[in-house]
């Protein structure tokens, strides 16, 4: 496999100090306050899995993030199209064994007929991909050492110094008259995750990735759902939760390597002017 180098995107390289160094030789390092610098080279697509919790919806405040340029929000109801995702990784990658929570805020951006989902603020319980993810992806993570979430069968909580996620379960005979949604819903991640790629601009050039979410079992659908992050509220339109979540994460690429439809139309319009001007010098000699 060709390897992902920071020094594709830029001067980001010296930052983080990524790159073929060494991992660290103690078999338990990885933990609070480890360094990025400290691990291999950058080298995706990554593998790792854990509990999720996953809530669709809309913000009641918009994003404070605009998206790149040719790229509309998404709304309905007036208001932007959002995603929550809580997240306790469990099986962190081989790579980087480190056991972390996140909680990522969401929104959808439409070009054309191109459908992305921008973060705009991730809460992180460890400094490490935090500062991974920020150099590679360019994706708003922020280092909060308080942040937690806590799933079981019967309840959801997440929290940190400016977010609280709050959710119950729904009961046995609801849970039941909800199994086609749910089954739905868990159908619908694997397949937009798959389909809609992730962008990134905090930091850099603007960046995208695919990040697929692969959930086991049926899963447990919530009520009387409370979203806050940042002072903003989600309006929960469908929350689930999976005991396991496998998560395959992509390479990044920059926007500019988008296809042919991404690109500005001045440069579409420059690559038919050759069969244009054939056609005037045809007509001409007629």
């Amino acid at each position: 496999m060709e390897k992902y180098r920071t020094a594709d995107l830029g001067k980001n390289k010296s930052k983080s100090g990524s790159g073929p160094i060494s991992a660290p030789s103690d078999s338990t390092a990885g933990g609070r306050g480890t360094s990025a610098g400290a691990w291999g080279e950058f080298d995706p697509p990554y593998e790792l899995a854990g509990r999720a919790f996953i809530a669709v919806g809309t913000w009641r405040t918009d994003a404070p993030i605009g998206p790149p340029d040719g790229y509309t929000p998404m709304r309905l109801f007036g208001r932007q199209l959002g995603i929550l995702i809580a997240s306790d990784f469990e099986r962190p990658p081989r790579e980087l064994p480190i056991r972390y929570r996140e909680v990522i805020a969401a929104i959808v951006v439409r070009r054309g007929l191109t459908l992305r989902s921008l973060p705009f603020d991730m809460l992180l319980d460890d400094p490490t991909p935090v500062e991974l993810g920020r150099l590679h992806y360019g994706l708003p993570k922020r280092l909060d050492t308080s942040t937690a979430v806590d799933m079981d069968a019967a309840h959801l909580a997440a929290s940190a110094s400016d977010m609280a996620i709050r959710a119950r379960c729904h009961g046995v005979a609801a849970s039941l008259f909800a199994l086609p949604l749910r089954l739905s819903f868990g159908l619908g991640v694997r397949l937009l995750t798959r389909w809609i790629e992730v962008l990134g601009t905090a930091d850099g050039p603007a960046r995208r990735a695919r990040i697929a979410l692969t959930p086991s079992g049926v899963g447990t659908s919530f009520r009387d759902v409370s979203i806050a992050v940042g002072g903003r509220e989600l309006q929960s339109l469908w929350c689930q939760s999976w005991t396991l979540v496998s998560t395959h994460l992509g390479a990044p690429h920059e926007l500019d390597e988008d296809s042919e439809q991404s690109r500005p139309e001045a440069t579409r319009s420059d690559q038919k002017r050759p069969e244009e001007e054939a056609e005037v010098r045809m007509a001409d000699a007629v």
